[in-house]
C-alpha cells in the first residue's frame, strides 16, 4: 500500500494522478480561504498573500496538466 508512481491510476491518464489532485486542492483552498478571511486582514500583505498563493498552484497545476 502507498502512493505509487507510475501505472494506470485515474481518469483516463498514464501515471500518476495524485500530484495533479494536491495542486487543484491546494489551490483551491488558499483561492477560498484567502478570499473568504482575507476582509479580517483589511486586505494588508496576509489577505493577499493566500489568493496569491492559490493563484500561482493553480498555475502549476495547469502546466502540469498541459505536460502530461
Amino acid at each position: 500500500m502507498g502512493l505509487r508512481s507510475g501505472g494506470g491510476g485515474g481518469c483516463g491518464g498514464a501515471g500518476s494522478t495524485w500530484p495533479a489532485s494536491l495542486l487543484s486542492a491546494a489551490a483551491l483552498c488558499c483561492l477560498a480561504f484567502g478570499l473568504q478571511e482575507g476582509g479580517n486582514y483589511r486586505w494588508g500583505a496576509g489577505g493577499w498573500a493566500l489568493p496569491a498563493a492559490g493563484s500561482a498552484l493553480g498555475a502549476v497545476f495547469v502546466l502540469y496538466r498541459r505536460r502530461r
